[in-house]
């Protein structure tokens, strides 16, 4: 359980880092 709760969290962390860093590099100067 333990397992799968990581991955869930290292997915959605992933996702969400991905989102940001696409988003700065977009509006970047």
């Amino acid at each position: 359980v333990q397992m799968v709760a990581l991955g869930t969290l290292g997915s959605i962390a992933g996702y969400w880092m991905g989102i940001r860093y696409d988003f700065w590099r977009k509006h970047e100067i």
